[in-house]
């Protein structure tokens, strides 16, 4: 009795079938050509194809939310920094209210409960505000940070792919077993 499972035989279109045979797929026409594709050659195009498109796109998005990240850092330095009063209003009980140096009223969410809290707003932009004690500071900067970790090391292992040894090439593994 065997423990591995059998593998059953793709049947295509015009006589083609896809096997495994050993370490190799064998794809074979209705003309009668093989073609052998060693499990290393698809490791390595999977490896390649994963790596760059994730690591790509990972970086492309911590390059996109590197702003928001950055905000609660720089704006408690650079921006104005006003008193927001507690709101009282039962349907928004996290609402607090701001104005900026035009008399402008803007809107500052936040949980904490208190009595009042100091928000530091962009002049340019008044409606994006954070709290100017720090608090919740790192939250925003975690994603950015570890999506352009994540992508910064996948794109280098894309990157060195052609320099790496995953295993023996199609020609290689013919030659083996000849």
């Amino acid at each position: 009795m065997s423990i591995t499972p059998s593998i059953p035989i793709l049947h295509g279109r015009k006589g083609t079938d896809l096997r495994v045979f050993g370490q190799e797929l064998i794809l074979r026409r209705a003309t009668r050509q093989e073609h052998h594709i060693p499990f290393p050659a698809i490791a390595r195009v999977h490896f390649t194809v994963l790596s760059g498109g994730v690591g790509f796109t990972f970086t492309i998005a911590a390059w996109l939310l590197a702003p928001e990240g950055l905000r609660p850092w720089r704006l408690p330095r650079h921006g104005i920094t006003v008193t927001a009063e507690y709101a009282h209003d039962s349907a928004q009980p996290w609402l607090y209210l701001y104005s900026d140096l035009d008399g402008n009223v803007w809107r500052y969410l936040d949980s904490s409960g208190l009595p009042a809290l100091e928000v530091s707003y962009d002049p340019r932009d008044p409606a994006k505000a954070v709290r100017a004690d720090g608090t919740g500071r790192w939250i925003p900067g975690i994603l950015p940070l570890s999506a352009g970790i994540v992508g910064l090391l996948l794109l280098v292992a894309f990157l060195a792919t052609p320099f790496m040894d995953l295993g023996t090439t199609g020609e290689e593994y013919r030659n083996q077993y000849r």
